[in-house]
């Protein structure tokens, strides 16, 4: 499968390697430029490009949002029309056949993955939340919001 993903620090960065590594190509963009993503695409491997935010987008199906929050605002939203957006391995969607996308890709590159339900339910795993960016098992993010 070929995977967008926005944003190049850490979490793009590791799922980047992580998703080639599993055998996806990916499609690395960050907001300096695909030019700045040599050293990454590189270390990576054949499975990997650069390219803008727009590109990652409009040439995948899936894409990984990996920015900090703050940054939503610069997203390329038209080009993400249509896409399986990913932004937490807490999963939340309307659509059953792009939830089990998603839990597959996470699946393969070797975390658990926990389900909290249509897409109104995603506020729950937002930041301020209980769960956002800190490291739970599965058992833990369930008792966490319950």
């Amino acid at each position: 499968m070929r995977i967008g993903i926005i944003g190049a620090g850490n979490i793009g960065g590791t799922l980047a390697r992580l998703l080639a590594g599993a055998g996806h190509e990916v499609v690395v963009a960050n907001s300096r430029g695909p030019e700045t993503l040599a050293g990454l695409v590189e270390e990576v491997g054949e499975r990997a490009s650069a390219g803008t935010a727009t590109e990652a987008a409009e040439s995948t199906v899936v894409v990984v949002v990996a920015v900090p929050f703050p940054a939503y605002r610069e997203l390329p939203a038209a080009s993400l029309h249509g896409r399986v957006v990913v932004d937490a391995i807490p999963i939340a969607g309307d659509d059953p056949e792009a939830k089990a996308t998603v839990a597959r890709l996470i699946d393969e590159i070797g975390f658990d993955v926990y389900d909290v339900g249509p897409l109104a339910e995603g506020r729950r795993i937002e930041p301020g939340s209980p769960v956002f960016n800190v490291g739970l098992t599965r058992e833990e993010v369930a008792a966490a919001l319950a």
